[in-house]
């Protein structure tokens, strides 16, 4: 069935189109932390009594480049554009390079292209210690390397290595962890590819050479600074109980992340990546030497993670602790759903009908990882079964039965985990729209139906902010495209502090409110969220935390909410007074629930603003 190449690419335009509206946040998440060092990194005065800030300028800013990229762009475009249009293009080449690498790897079936595509912009994986999504719900500096390294991949299967290492290193200079690890993983396997391929003959080492050196050298611009910084440098255990088991132990400590359920799903991940790749390995014997390659990328990035475990809870380093290694499962992730999507379109449109079925109860169960796996095994155990044995024919209904309700389970029990999960709405209409592409020979009705979906949502979109109060289907379609996107009461809030209070003032606010920072333009004393990573000031920053928190031994996020908001929204007027005579904070922001004597400057229904100073009482507004 013949697919022209315009509609390849508007498929493509379109799926990215809409995975980047679909849920697309600024201002929240990550940007909490991102953005102060942004506005710093162009404007040395921003918030010069800030303590974040400034302890982030003592040290070389790891987020220096993408700082760089960033501000030199907005010089010609509007930051929430800007941030948009760079979580497109990181969507974009995520789905370019799922599209490109399922090509080469299925002898350029433009159904598993097709299929891989839809399955990397909408299907959530398993966390283990990342995230979830391959593609980007928002732009950071993660999202924008990997990006960079799934395009370099691209380059390393078709052993163009000079683009590889072009690419590798400009994901080292925006992502100064993920760009040097992937790129030396993979230009290293493409180097031992060159030597047994081309053994003394150099001169087809040069592509490699070229690659690499430009490699090594953005590598060096990144990584080179750290070691000239201006901060007392932080003992290694300290580094260690601070960072990893305080501050993120859901990025980098197993013990916490691993829970049964996300251990279960990872069990499933792995499970399915190596079926999923014995299905590719017997379909493609020409492309054994890239087969082997991937698989051992495979083993190198699970004896990583492994390390992760073994020289973080058991004999703890401070090199793995920085590295991160659980978060190279991205590679993993993205493969396993490259080599799912690609098996599936070989069989969904073509071959024998018992395939075929197989195929779209595979499909039907992608956003079900345990069914999925069940589907795999039988459709693995039937074609040794029929192939060797020759089944008798009377069996094959019972078969296709079978494997129907499988398939069908496997949609209901995608569809269960719509109320948490609203990537399952964008899923299914990206599912229910491949038999309408398969049905037209021009495909005008299908890009018809997707150009009307596209304007649809973001419509919608563009006319309805999202709320704090809305159900996940409702978020994932709503506006939160800039600043003035935040919740009514956050914006009066952050409207009368500017009001209300002088440029250098420092607030006391809740753990997780950092936000304020560049909603109100004022300093804070401390939030959970923006950690200085420069020597000692870690320390002073969980001073800070506990100062204004309380004590806790619980680790990251739990310690948030089970005892730092609780704690907060109780907190005593002689602590806040504390807080104004060790540190000079002269404001607090407080919930409307908690009780105390001082000055109100401005209240709503969830915050109010007091003054916590030595001064005469200032009148309410």
């Amino acid at each position: 069935m013949k697919i022209e190449r315009i509609n390849i690419f508007l498929f493509i335009l379109i799926s990215v189109l809409l995975t980047t509206f679909w849920d697309y946040q600024f201002g929240q998440m990550d940007h909490v932390e991102h953005l102060p060092l942004l506005f710093r990194a162009a404007d040395a005065e921003y918030l010069k009594h800030d303590f974040f800030l400034n302890s982030n300028d003592e040290n070389y800013d790891p987020r220096y480049y993408y700082s760089l990229l960033i501000n030199l762009l907005n010089r010609i475009i509007p930051l929430p554009w800007l941030f948009l249009s760079l979580t497109f293009l990181a969507n974009y080449g995520i789905a370019w390079a799922s599209y490109h690498i399922s090509q080469y790897f299925f002898g350029s079936n433009k159904w598993s292209g097709l299929i891989a595509v839809m399955l990397v912009m909408s299907v959530r994986t398993a966390e283990l210690g990342s995230v979830a999504e391959v593609h980007a719900a928002y732009l950071t500096p993660n999202a924008l390397a990997f990006s960079l390294i799934l395009i370099a991949l691209n380059f390393v299967v078709r052993s163009q290595l000079h683009f590889a290492g072009f690419f590798f290193g400009i994901a080292a200079l925006i992502h100064p962890l993920a760009g040097p690890e992937c790129g030396a993983i993979f230009l290293g396997l493409g180097f031992i590819d060159n030597a047994l391929s081309n053994k003394f003959n150099f001169r087809k080492y040069s592509a490699w050479l070229q690659g690499f050196g430009f490699f090594v050298l953005m590598c060096l611009l990144s990584i080179v600074p750290f070691f000239f910084t201006k901060g007392e440098a932080l003992d290694d255990k300290s580094f260690i109980d601070l960072y990893a088991h305080f501050r993120a132990p859901h990025h980098i400590l197993p013990s916490v992340f691993l829970n049964p359920a996300e251990l279960k799903a990872g069990i499933y991940l792995l499970v399915l990546l190596l079926m999923s790749w014995t299905a590719w390995f017997t379909a493609e014997p020409e492309r054994r030497k890239i087969q082997w390659l991937t698989l051992s990328s495979v083993f190198l990035l699970l004896m990583l993670a492994l390390g992760g475990y073994v020289f973080v809870e058991i004999y703890p380093m401070k090199l793995f602790v920085i590295a991160q290694t659980f978060r190279l499962l991205y590679i993993l992730k993205w493969f396993c759903l490259i080599w799912v999507g690609g098996y599936l379109g070989i069989h969904l449109f073509s071959g024998q009908h018992l395939n075929r079925i197989y195929a779209w109860s595979a499909i039907l169960s992608s956003f079900a990882l345990p069914n999925l796996v069940w589907i795999f095994l039988l459709w693995g155990s039937s074609s040794v079964l029929h192939r060797r044995l020759r089944m008798p024919q009377f069996l094959v209904p019972f078969e296709v039965i079978g494997v129907m309700i499988l398939g069908c389970w496997g949609w209901y029990l995608g569809w269960l985990s719509s109320e948490s999960a609203a990537d399952v709405y964008l899923w299914a209409f990206f599912l229910f729209s491949l038999p309408l592409f398969a049905a037209f020979k021009t495909y005008r009705l299908q890009l018809i139906v997707w150009i009307i979906a596209a304007s649809g949502l973001i419509a919608y979109w563009g006319s309805h902010q999202r709320s704090e109060t809305d159900k996940p289907l409702k978020k994932a379609m709503s506006r939160q495209f800039d600043l003035n996107d935040f919740p009514v009461e956050m914006l009066e809030l952050s409207a009368k502090i500017k009001k209300l209070t002088p440029s250098e003032t420092v607030l006391v606010v809740p753990p997780m409110m950092g936000e304020i920072r560049y909603l109100a333009d004022r300093a804070l004393l401390v939030s959970f969220k923006t950690l200085p990573f420069s020597g000692k000031k870690m320390l002073y920053w969980k001073e800070r935390v506990f100062d204004c928190y309380g004590w806790t031994d619980l680790k990251g996020f739990d310690a948030v909410l089970w005892a730092f908001e609780p704690a907060y929204k109780l907190i005593k007027e002689d602590k806040l007074h504390q807080l104004y005579i060790k540190y000079g904070a002269t404001y607090a922001i407080l919930y409307i629930e908690t009780k105390c004597s001082f000055p109100i400057l401005y209240e709503n229904k969830k915050y109010k603003l007091v003054y916590i100073g030595n001064s005469q009482a200032k009148n309410n507004n």
